[in-house]
């Protein structure tokens, strides 16, 4: 998580994402490494994009987010201690998981 980015001082935020040494696409051509919000917001989008292509995620956008929200707090993420606190006084949400979304045409 970055020093940087958004955060809540006494409640977790909805989710969080990546947002630190991405590898990404570069105008121009090519890829570089970079960091920022810019670079956490397509995770999220992505994740989105997944579940409903899964079928996993249906209804309004209110039940989409439920569905996100739920699936993220249910992975885990690997910190120890408090993991919607890695940096102290900061709170964030729970990491979003792409990995729980399969594409029904995959199946």
């Amino acid at each position: 998580f970055a020093t940087f980015s958004n955060y809540a001082v006494d409640s977790s935020h909805i989710v969080a994402a990546p947002g630190v040494c991405i590898r990404s696409a570069w105008p121009g051509g090519g890829y570089r490494t970079i960091s920022g919000t810019s670079m956490a917001a397509p995770h999220v989008s992505a994740t989105v994009a997944l579940c409903i292509a899964s079928g996993r995620c249906r209804g309004s956008p209110a039940a989409i987010l439920r569905q996100i929200r739920a699936d993220a707090a249910a992975h885990g993420d690997g910190f120890t201690g408090d993991e919607h606190t890695p940096i102290a006084r900061r709170h964030y949400g729970d990491l979003v998981w792409a990995g729980t979304y399969r594409s029904r045409e995959g199946d």
